[in-house]
């Protein structure tokens, strides 16, 4: 591989697939400076393979699947239903970009990870059943899913072969708001009819491919013993209660299982997989605030009453309780209203660093027992993550990024014990979950953390008039989705909110 310092171009001639980290450093008389990306290499089965790219997906496609994506403005539609899957789930599926790759080989299946891939049969140029896009949402959505505790419920293979990682909550979720405002979703006419004509076959599909299931349970089957296409009919559960209760019962099911709601202890209750589909219909009873307990048992599904009355407190106070929506891939916590999010890969410490600090916060700052727990919680079990707190410029002395004094801390047994080697705090570490004085090579995700959020509404990289008009539009209908003022979050926009647009639109005209 061969870097042109001039511009920047890069030159590989024998790339090997898979997933690869490139460090750039940059020195000059005035110091030096580095920054890493992911490049991401996928073979080409096809000839004359195109990239057609997306603010968030790069689908790599024929040219006549390319056409048609640009021919119909799917990128629009593309990227609207990623920002609401994103809001709704609370967070992005982790490296930045997501690849969905058409695959001559794929026959009449997908398959979920990075890159999505999908068959012929789940590509088309026609004006309907393209709006598939290789089935894009629903094996994104895995990747969505795979940041909340759906597994939790599901990480038997019975359930899981039925409730299929609960991808059907955002699939049925995002078609049914296309719907109600296809114009938010970049859709408006022939492209907004075709739409149409693409969720009307697809109930169809999936009432065809439920029928069998409709007869097995008049024979006198259970659901547990239902082998032929149980993720068919749960698709059409899902649909069914959509129709009776409207898109939220699917959308509040989801931030019920968001990392930052349920209490995780609850999870560890549901030892059995009756208990844990039990408290899945406990959740989705409260997500429709009503009880759906007969409802699972006409369609076949068991109920252990005993863990659902006990249970149902909790859950009812997560649902009064529900977490804000997404920010820009951040989390808010509810401890000191502020922003967080991890870095998009692992890295270096002072690579985190940078990249907290080009997004405008710091690596975060850990002030109580509290906020430990709560970023344990949410961020937890992946062997370390990083955070501001450092000692490498004097010894023993250990300073926050963010220059708070340091009120609190929660080493491990023995820790800190590496001396001048290891100059650098990450959290959760390991099986003791608690602080660990770590060499600051060690590749670990960062916490960024944001005190107060930029308001940069459409993505573009900067705060201007377009993101004036998209908070006054908001302002203009009381919806809470843009209050942007952590300092005073009223889930409204008012006057305070503007102030803080003002100050970000003056930061970016400074810079």
């Amino acid at each position: 591989m061969i870097i042109n310092p001039s511009s920047g171009a890069i030159t590989w001639e024998h790339p090997t697939e898979g997933r690869h980290v490139i460090t750039i450093c940059a020195t000059n008389n005035f110091g030096a400076d580095y920054a890493e990306w992911v490049i991401r290499v996928v073979p080409n089965d096809f000839p004359d393979p195109c990239i057609v790219s997306t603010t968030f997906v790069d689908f790599v496609v024929p040219p006549d699947i390319a056409q048609w994506i640009q021919t119909w403005g799917a990128g629009a539609w593309v990227d609207a239903c990623w920002r609401h899957m994103r809001y709704v789930i609370g967070r992005e599926p982790l490296d930045d970009r997501q690849i969905v790759r058409y695959n001559p080989d794929g026959g009449g299946g997908a398959h979920s990870g990075n890159p999505v891939e999908a068959g012929p049969f789940w590509w088309s140029t026609d004006p309907v059943q393209g709006w598939q896009l290789g089935v894009w949402i629903h094996e994104v959505s895995h990747n969505f899913h795979a940041e909340t505790r759906i597994g939790r419920i599901i990480e038997n293979n019975w359930a899981d072969s039925f409730f299929h990682h609960g991808t059907e909550f955002t699939q049925v979720s995002v078609e049914l708001r296309v719907l109600e405002d296809p114009q938010s979703f970049g859709l408006s006419g022939t492209a907004r009819d075709n739409f149409i004509g693409y969720c009307q076959w697809l109930r169809q599909e999936m009432d065809r491919r439920c029928q069998p299931y409709r007869e097995w349970l008049a024979s006198g089957g259970r659901a547990e013993n239902y082998t032929q296409d149980p993720y068919a009919a749960w698709a059409w559960m899902c649909r069914e209660l959509a129709d009776l209760y409207g898109p939220e019962i699917l959308e509040n099911t989801i931030r019920v299982l968001r990392v930052d709601a349920l209490p995780k202890a609850t999870y560890d209750l549901a030892d059995t997989p009756l208990k844990k589909n039990t408290l899945l219909f406990c959740i989705m009873s409260g997500a429709a605030n009503t009880d759906l307990r007969t409802f699972f048992n006409n369609w076949g599904f068991d109920v252990d009453q005993a863990f659902y009355a006990s249970v149902l407190p909790t859950v009812s106070n997560t649902v009064t309780n529900l977490p804000e929506g997404d920010f820009d891939g951040y989390l808010r916590c509810p401890l000191n209203n502020h922003y967080y999010k991890l870095t998009s890969w692992t890295m270096p410490w002072y690579e985190a660093q940078r990249t907290a600090h080009r997004s405008g916060g710091h690596l975060s700052t850990v002030r109580s027992a509290a906020e430990d727990q709560w970023l344990r919680d949410c961020f937890g079990g992946r062997g370390g993550l990083w955070v501001g707190l450092s000692d490498e410029e004097e010894e023993g002395q250990w300073l926050w990024d963010s220059q708070e004094p340091l009120t609190y801390t929660n080493w491990g047994p023995g820790e800190t014990n590496g001396g001048s080697s290891e100059n650098f705090c990450a959290i959760d570490w390991w099986a003791t979950r608690a602080w660990n004085d770590a060499d600051g090579s060690s590749r670990l995700f960062g916490v960024i953390e944001l005190t107060t959020f930029h308001a940069d509404f459409n993505h573009d990289g900067v705060v201007n008039f377009s993101d004036f008009a998209q908070l006054a539009q908001v302002w203009m209908q009381n919806a809470p989705s843009f209050d942007i003022a952590p300092s005073g979050d009223d889930g409204f926009i008012d006057i305070s909110d503007f102030t803080v647009f003002a100050s970000h639109w003056l930061e970016t005209i400074a810079q």
